[in-house]
């Protein structure tokens, strides 16, 4: 959190952006329309710092709409469209807000129409090609590790292979191609690629980018105190997994239930973590993960106190079996441990 990078900056939008789709379940009115706009300029501002919510756009302006259909029952169905027709129209304004002055300036300056950057392609290939099979932050033959040069690297290797000059977007484009042909090519291997790189975004090693937090502990000792995701990633995965088995426990201050936006931070969840695993996975890139994952940790750990205290069987068992799973899926080892060592030799190697 100390460094300046965009991080610090996307945690509190997507925090509140999760706060508001929490909270619109119980806005009307005015308020609800002022709600969903604000959803809109900070799914736009958050584009502009992580481009994967580039891809969540359509899902947030189809929120309301799914919604609706969701509670069908309860809502007059015609009344309850019309108005998630209005709430997903205030969605598309607010992106547009954020992202139509960038879109302007890229045109006017680069003279090519991009929304946000023109690093979707390379971001793509540099997570899903057959030389990353873990699908980590890494560095090629052709691409210094200066983010300076990162980008003309990217344009001259594309020129190179083409044997023409490119712009920014037809740059994006060619290392988009090349990810769908190697796709086409071994659809196998791309599996092995996707299945790798979720197991390292759930599990507890924080995969490097340009900070390793393991290494960088070393010498910051209080960092080695600070609980990392192999204690909240594991509690918040519990949570969503009793969440999703929609366990009830019965008994005293064992009832506490999940309701209330439960389900939109669950969504939220699974939506960015999808981001993730098509492109490129590290610790800071799944940092974000923790914003709808918290409040089931914490759900999860006033579970298993009311659990403790009124003793049932079903209750122990429930919590039993989630912990159990999350455990497994955060603590069992993803990337071999030569892959680690080489991991704490580069920064070794940097420092020297």
């Amino acid at each position: 959190p100390a460094l300046l990078l965009k991080e610090n900056l996307f945690l509190p939008i997507l925090a509140g952006l999760a706060c508001l789709l929490v909270l619109s379940r119980t806005l009307d009115g005015l308020r609800a329309l002022a709600a969903w706009l604000l959803v809109g300029v900070l799914v736009g501002a958050g584009a502009l710092l992580r481009g994967n919510m580039l891809v969540l756009v359509p899902m947030f302006v189809l929120w309301p709409l799914v919604r609706a259909w969701w509670e069908r029952e309860s809502h007059p169905r015609t009344k309850s469209y019309v108005r998630a027709l209005q709430h997903s129209a205030c969605v598309v304004v607010g992106v547009a807000l954020a992202l139509m002055p960038v879109l302007w300036r890229n045109h006017h300056v680069g003279g090519v129409w991009v929304l946000t950057t023109s690093g979707a392609g390379t971001n793509l290939y540099g997570g899903n090609n057959p030389e990353n099979v873990w699908g980590r932050a890494t560095e090629f033959s052709f691409v210094r590790g200066v983010p300076a040069y990162e980008a003309g690297d990217w344009n001259r290797e594309a020129e190179r292979r083409l044997g023409r000059e490119l712009d920014p977007k037809e740059t994006s484009d060619y290392w988009l191609q090349q990810v769908l042909r190697s796709v086409q090519r071994d659809p196998g291997l791309h599996a092995s690629i996707l299945w790798n790189k979720l197991r390292l975004t759930l599990g507890a090693y924080e995969v490097p980018d340009n900070h390793m937090i393991e290494w960088d502990a070393q010498h910051v000792p209080l960092a080695r105190w600070l609980p990392s995701w192999g204690v909240w990633g594991m509690l918040g995965l519990a949570g969503v997994l009793w969440f999703t088995l929609g366990a009830r426990v019965a008994g005293g201050r064992s009832g506490v239930q999940c309701v209330g936006g439960a389900r939109e931070l669950a969504l939220l969840f699974a939506a960015y973590l999808v981001t993730i695993v098509l492109t490129v996975t590290s610790d800071r890139a799944r940092l974000p993960l923790l914003v709808p994952l918290l409040p089931f940790a914490g759900w999860m750990c006033v579970q298993m106190y009311g659990v403790l205290r009124a003793h049932t069987a079903r209750g122990l068992s429930i919590s039993a079996f989630v912990l159990v799973c999350a455990a497994v899926v955060v603590h069992a080892p993803a990337l071999p441990s030569g892959e680690r060592q080489q991991d704490f030799d580069e920064r070794e190697y940097n420092l020297a």
